[in-house]
């Protein structure tokens, strides 16, 4: 393998290592209903889920996979 290739792959590990990270992170926050007791929510709690759906939906056609039904 060439060091341009080394290097490329070092850079993509690294950043595969971040986004796992991420995505552990993001389950937390998710398990633990986005840190919203159910006593407390109100429509701006359902405009950030929503959000958060509209992001999701974007990685999902950026990295082309299917939708989730």
């Amino acid at each position: 393998m060439s060091r341009a290739n080394d290097k490329a792959l070092s850079a993509f590990m690294t950043n595969m290592g971040e986004i796992q990270a991420h995505l552990a992170a993001l389950s937390r926050y998710v398990d633990n209903h986005m840190e919203v007791l159910p006593h407390e929510v109100h429509w701006g709690h359902v405009g950030d889920t929503g959000r958060v759906l509209e992001v999701l939906a974007e990685i999902y056609q950026f990295l082309n996979l299917p939708e989730i039904e």
